[in-house]
């Protein structure tokens, strides 16, 4: 198989994604703290593509690589 066409010769559309982190900070006795994290990739859940198979064939053009799905992500600290 051979590149159809020069690499770079076909642009992908802009991609905009949303990400939100929303966080939350407690005050524990003795000077520590519990600091809870929610952190929300791709929040409108777009597949934009972001890569393409450039190889001649019956594959030319199919996606080969899309943006992850929405994701959260759950986390804590605490300080002492």
């Amino acid at each position: 198989m051979v590149n159809t066409q020069p690499i770079g010769s076909i642009a992908l559309p802009n991609t905009n994604l949303t990400n939100l982190r929303l966080t939350k900070q407690f005050a524990l006795p003795h000077g520590r703290n519990l600091q809870a994290r929610f952190d929300f990739f791709n929040l409108f859940n777009s597949n934009f593509v972001t890569a393409r198979n450039l190889r001649e064939g019956t594959t030319y053009l199919v996606p080969s690589a899309i943006i992850l799905p929405r994701i959260l992500q759950i986390g804590a600290s605490f300080k002492f």
